[in-house]
């Protein structure tokens, strides 16, 4: 999922993009007079640092093929280890964890776990259908 930020008005909002299916999901909208005003004050005053590269910290927990099915994915054919979108469903707190270290780390900005988050990455574990619900719950 490529993420697209846009300002119109007084909204921020920041939308899911997956270009290969021609769709788009709206993740969140807060008022961007806020969050340009502190975006604006922050960088003028410091460089912000974006980080969270989510697929090198995963490997670091050797997770399984059964962590990455729990009882969400026990039924889906085919193997789906390593397909590390799908542990914002089965070990949320093992993602939450890693974007606390890289909070405690110092980041401002960190990426969501949607490096795979398109239908065409989703393709090869057959789990299209799960590219709007795993982009979500990423977000969130």
């Amino acid at each position: 999922m490529d993420a697209v930020i846009g300002f119109t008005g007084k909204d921020f909002t920041m939308i899911g993009a997956d270009q290969n299916a021609g769709r788009s999901i709206m993740i969140f909208q807060q008022d961007a007079d806020k969050i340009i005003e502190y975006m604006t004050d922050q960088m003028s005053n410091r460089i912000m640092i974006l980080d969270g590269a989510m697929g090198t910290a995963i490997q670091e927990y050797k997770f399984t093929e059964q962590d990455f099915r729990m009882d969400k994915f026990k039924d889906h054919s085919g193997e789906i280890k390593g397909n590390n979108d799908l542990l914002v469903f089965t070990q949320p707190d093992t993602i939450q964890e890693i974007h606390r270290r890289y909070y405690a780390a110092g980041a401002d900005i960190c990426e969501t776990n949607t490096f795979s988050g398109t239908t065409i990455a989703q393709a090869d574990y057959k789990m299209e259908h799960l590219v709007d619900e795993l982009n979500i719950a990423s977000a969130k």
